[in-house]
């Protein structure tokens, strides 16, 4: 499973719970990082909307700066062939959007 975190962002929880959230995470869990990859690739393999993408990668570039996102994995697992039964592949426009991330990163 993901981290609150991730699933506050995706259904757009307002401000002061995400404010709340990585407040208690970054003094609960001063060392612990947060697997951004994973993350990225779930929302990827969901085709959550783009700014839901967009949002979780603003909360890692201004909250967690010293943790990052593996693109190359993130997006060799995103463009695997998927059996029946797995989850789908992202729509082209978020495949796109994220292989745009991982370049500029």
């Amino acid at each position: 499973g993901a981290l609150p975190i991730m699933y506050a962002i995706w259904g757009n929880a307002p401000s002061k719970i995400m404010q709340f959230l990585i407040e208690s995470y970054l003094s609960i869990y001063l060392n612990h990082g947060l697997n951004w990859s994973t993350m990225v690739e779930t929302l990827g393999r969901a085709n959550a909307p783009l700014n839901v993408i967009q949002n979780l990668l603003d909360v890692q570039q201004t909250f967690f700066t010293d943790q990052h996102i593996d693109w190359v994995k993130v997006l060799e697992k995103l463009a695997e062939p998927v059996s029946l039964g797995d989850v789908p592949y992202p729509q082209e426009e978020t495949f796109r959007i994220m292989v745009e991330r991982g370049i500029s990163k």
